[in-house]
C-alpha cells in the first residue's frame, strides 16, 4: 500500500515567523494534529503505506520554501515528529500563475498526469489511495486541480468492471476560521462520489451499458444492484424484449427501490436512483403479449430509439405490431396461452406452441397486408402499418445495400412517426383486445386521402395530425384521375371514393390530389360532415457552390401546419 498526495503551496504572510499561524487541525477521524503551520500534516499522519507528497509551487514560492534552509522540510518534519511519522519522500513541480488560458491548461495537464498510477516518479510502488490537497491554491488553481481530478475519475468510472483496480481519490481542503486557532481538515471526496454514481446511471440510462454500475457496486454489499443492472443492459443490447419486460426491468426497479430504502445515500444519489426507478417502471408487465406488454415494448422502442439503437427499435416495433394483431384475432384466449414457449416445459419432440401462434399471426398479417383488406373497424390499420414497418426493417438489416436505401435521417424520422402511428392504432383497438379493460378506446380515425403515405410523413406532420384529436391515421389512396373522364365519371369516382372514406370510422379527413376530384370529395365529406384539411408547407432553399463553380440550388418542403377548408 502506498499514498501519493497532491498540495499546493503559497509564500504565506512575511509577517508571520513560519509564514503560516502554528494550527491545530482536527480530521474526519478525530484526531488532532498540531500546533503546526504545515496543513498537510494529518493528510501525511494518517496515509496507508509509505507517502510520495508532490508540492506544486509557482517559481518564487519553490525557491523560497526549497533553497538551501529547506524550510519546508524542517517545518513539515517538526509537524511530523511529535506523532512519530517519517518525513515522506518530496517532489517538487514548478506551476505557472495561471493568468492565461495556455498556463491554466499547463496546470490541469499537470495534475492529470500526477494522478496517473503508473507515474511513479521515485515511488517504488503503485499508489493505493491519491490525495489532492487544494487549502493553499491560489486563483483558479483550486478549480482547475478538482477539474483534472473529475476528469481523471470519470475516465476511471468508465473504465471499470473490466479487472481493472484504481487507486481512491479524495479531495482534501483545511478549513481555519478567522482568528482562530484550530481547523477542520475538511474530506470533499464526495462531491466525486455523487459523481460517479451520475455517470454509472445516466451510461444506464443514455447508453445502456452497466459496465460503470456494476464496477461502483464490486466490493459492496450491494453486489446485486450491479448483476441485475448487467442482466438488464445485456438483455436491452441483444434485444431480448420478453425478458427484459417480464423480468429484467422489474427486477431492477425492485432492488433499486430496496437499496434506496436501507442505504444511508447522498441526496444527489438518491435523485439520480429515483430518476432510474421511473425510467425503468414503463419497461415493465407481468406479460410480453398483453396490452401492458404491448405498452412496455412500444416504451421499449422509445428508448431504443434515444439510444441510437434504429436496428432494434424497427424489429421490435414490428413484433409490437404482431402481438397487437394477436390479442385482436385472439380474443377471449387465456393471456397466458399467448406468452412465447419458453415459459412452459415440453418435451423435445413435441411442436413450439408459440412458434405456430407467432407464424399463423405473421402470415394472416401478410395476407390482411397483400390484399389490402378494408375492414370496417380498426384492425384494418395493423396490416397496414405492418407493411410499412415491415419494408423499413428490412432496409435498415441490409444496411444500404439496395437499390434505392433510405437516407439516415429518413430512417430515423419514419421509426419515429411509425412508433406514432401505432400507438395510436393500439389506442384504437383497445377495447377488443383480451385483457385489455384498461387501455383508452378512440371510436375514431384521421383519414389521409392523398398520394403521400403517412409512412413518409415527417414526425412534425404526424404529430400535428394526431394532436387535431380525430384518432390514429388511415390512409386511403388519393385514386389517379383519366384526363379523358368527363364529369360523370369524376362523380361517379368521388362518390366510391367517399363511399370507402366513410365506411371507416372517419372523423376528419385530409384530401390533397387532382383538382377536381379534390373539390368533388370535400363537398360530399364535408356534406356528412367530416371536416377536411389541407397540409400547408413553406420552401426551404439552399445553395452550394460546385467544385467547377457552378451554384446547385437544393429545395424542399417543410410542412407548417394543418388547414382546414372552408365549406363548399
Amino acid at each position: 500500500m502506498a499514498t501519493r498526495i497532491i498540495t499546493f503551496l503559497g509564500l504565506g504572510s512575511p509577517s508571520k515567523p513560519n509564514r503560516y499561524d502554528d494550527i491545530v487541525y482536527r480530521t474526519v477521524t478525530g484526531c488532532r494534529y498540531g500546533p503546526t503551520p504545515m496543513h498537510d500534516v494529518p493528510a501525511i499522519a494518517e496515509a496507508d503505506g509509505p507517502v510520495h507528497l508532490n508540492v506544486l509551487g509557482t517559481d518564487d514560492v519553490v525557491g523560497f520554501w526549497f533553497d538551501q534552509e529547506e524550510r519546508f522540510r524542517h517545518l513539515l518534519a517538526s509537524g511530523l515528529g511529535p506523532h512519530s511519522v517519517a518525513l515522506p519522500e518530496i517532489t517538487v513541480h514548478v506551476i505557472p500563475r495561471c493568468r492565461n488560458e495556455s498556463e491554466r491548461w499547463q496546470l490541469f495537464q499537470l495534475v492529470v498526469d500526477l494522478l496517473e498510477p503508473t507515474c511513479l516518479g521515485p515511488e517504488t510502488e503503485v499508489p493505493t489511495a491519491q490525495i489532492v490537497d487544494v487549502t493553499h491554491g491560489f486563483r483558479s488553481a483550486p478549480v482547475l486541480a478538482v477539474a483534472a481530478l473529475s476528469f481523471v475519475h470519470q475516465d476511471r468510472v468508465r473504465r471499470s468492471g473490466k479487472g481493472v483496480s484504481w487507486p481512491q481519490l479524495r479531495v482534501l481542503y483545511s478549513e481555519v476560521p478567522s482568528g482562530s486557532t484550530e481547523g477542520t481538515v475538511e474530506d470533499l471526496s464526495h462531491v466525486l462520489e455523487a459523481s460517479r454514481w451520475n455517470i454509472a446511471v445516466s451510461d444506464l440510462m443514455s447508453h445502456g451499458r452497466a459496465d460503470a454500475l456494476a464496477g461502483l457496486l464490486m466490493n459492496s454489499k450491494a453486489t446485486d444492484l450491479g448483476t441485475k443492472a448487467r442482466a438488464f443492459a445485456d438483455g436491452l443490447v441483444t434485444g431480448r424484449a420478453p425478458d427484459v419486460v417480464m423480468h429484467h426491468a422489474k427486477a431492477l426497479r425492485e432492488v433499486v427501490k430496496r437499496f434506496t430504502r436501507k442505504q444511508t445515500l447522498l441526496p444527489p444519489i438518491r435523485a439520480q436512483l429515483e430518476r432510474l426507478m421511473d425510467w425503468l417502471e414503463p419497461l415493465s408487465a407481468d406479460d410480453a403479449i398483453s396490452p401492458g406488454g404491448v405498452r412496455a415494448s412500444l416504451a421499449l422502442v422509445e428508448r431504443a430509439l434515444y439510444l441510437q439503437r434504429f436496428s432494434e427499435a424497427v424489429a421490435l416495433l414490428r413484433e409490437a405490431l404482431v402481438d397487437i394483431w394477436t390479442l385482436d384475432r385472439l380474443t377471449g384466449t387465456p393471456i397466458a396461452i399467448l406468452q412465447p414457449a419458453n415459459r412452459f416445459k415440453r418435451r423435445p419432440d413435441e411442436p413450439d406452441p408459440f412458434k405456430e401462434q407467432r407464424r399463423r399471426m405473421e402470415d394472416g398479417l401478410r395476407v390482411a397486408h397483400k390484399q389490402a383488406e378494408l375492414h370496417r373497424t380498426a384492425p384494418a390499420l395493423i396490416p397496414q402499418l405492418f407493411g410499412e414497418i415491415g419494408d423499413l426493417r428490412n432496409d435498415v438489416e441490409h444496411c444500404g445495400y439496395r437499390s434505392h436505401p433510405r437516407a439516415p435521417k429518413e430512417i430515423r424520422d419514419q421509426i419515429r412517426n411509425s412508433l406514432e402511428k401505432v400507438r395510436a392504432a393500439f389506442e384504437l383497438i383497445g377495447s377488443h383486445l383480451t385483457g385489455a379493460n384498461e387501455v383508452p378506446t378512440a371510436q375514431t380515425c384521421f383519414t389521409n386521402c392523398s398520394n403521400h403515405p403517412s409512412a413518409t410523413w415527417t414526425p412534425e406532420q404526424t404529430s400535428a395530425a394526431l394532436a387535431l384529436g380525430h384518432g390514429p391515421i388511415l390512409d386511403e389512396p388519393f385514386p389517379p384521375v383519366p384526363p379523358a373522364a368527363d364529369t360523370e365519371a369524376l362523380q361517379r369516382l368521388a362518390d366510391e371514393t367517399a363511399a370507402r372514406i366513410l365506411s371507416r370510422p372517419c372523423a376528419a379527413a385530409f384530401v390533397a390530389g387532382e383538382h377536381s376530384l379534390t373539390f368533388a370529395l370535400v363537398r360530399r365529406l364535408q356534406g356528412a360532415g367530416i371536416p377536411c384539411y389541407v397540409a400547408t408547407t413553406e420552401r426551404v432553399s439552399t445553395e452550394a457552390v460546385q467544385p467547377d463553380g457552378s451554384i446547385k440550388k437544393t429545395s424542399h418542403f417543410r410542412f407548417v401546419t394543418w388547414r382546414r377548408y372552408p365549406e363548399l
